[in-house]
């Protein structure tokens, strides 16, 4: 039974490694471009005044304000900014959820990891609290993926030509969420192949020196 273990354990560290994850939250929404056609915006489905609630919160956290100039020039070509911002909501929406099963996956592997343990009475402290804090931390993880959403949503429906302002800072939010989703991403990946890898491998070798001992 336990050269068995031993040899599930081996598999399933090559199996928990996380793969790279900037991709999961798509491009980084640009500065609004030259202004083109009069294609109409897209109105994606959410409630108005929560979107506007969140705006207004947006600006209270953004403080640096427009100038003269730069409100001008994003009330002539928001519009067409805010049409490139609905294909990257779709195509993030998309791929955030595939993020999503990635992690839920990987948690998935480390139950099945401790159940098996378990079976065997092998002791699973160590590593049961190391896979909480890895649980956790996908947690906040898909909460700032869910965050960035609807920050992309607020962006491609803002009323841009009304609030620059409004459309400005919910840009720089955007962008500002993109950075702390990839930082955290990388920090879930790094703790999965570091500190879990290191549980699992202490596991494997004692379970080794036990059957060594028989």
């Amino acid at each position: 039974m336990k050269r068995i273990l031993t040899n599930f354990l081996a598999a399933l560290m090559l199996l928990v490694m996380i793969p790279g994850t900037v991709a999961a939250v798509g491009e980084e929404p640009s500065d609004p471009p030259v202004a083109e056609g009069s294609q109409e915006v897209r109105t994606l489905p959410q409630n108005v005044e929560r979107r506007e609630a969140r705006i207004v919160q947006y600006k209270e956290r953004v403080t640096e304000r427009l100038t003269e100039v730069e409100s001008k020039r994003i009330t002539k070509v928001c519009a067409a900014a805010q049409r490139k911002v609905v294909i990257l909501a779709d195509k993030t929406k998309t791929t955030t959820q595939a993020r999503k099963d990635t992690y839920n996956n990987v948690g998935a592997k480390l139950d099945t990891i401790v159940e098996k343990l378990q079976s065997a009475n092998v002791d699973t402290t160590d590593l049961e609290a190391t896979i909480d804090e890895a649980k956790a931390q996908i947690v906040q993880l898909g909460q700032l993926l869910d965050g960035y959403l609807v920050m992309l949503d607020d962006l491609a429906t803002i009323k841009c030509e009304d609030d620059p302002e409004g459309f400005k800072a919910a840009l720089v939010l955007v962008r500002q969420q993109r950075q702390s989703i990839v930082a955290q991403a990388q920090s879930l990946r790094e703790y999965v192949n570091v500190n879990i890898k290191t549980v699992l491998k202490d596991i494997r070798s004692q379970l080794a020196d036990d059957q060594s001992a028989q």
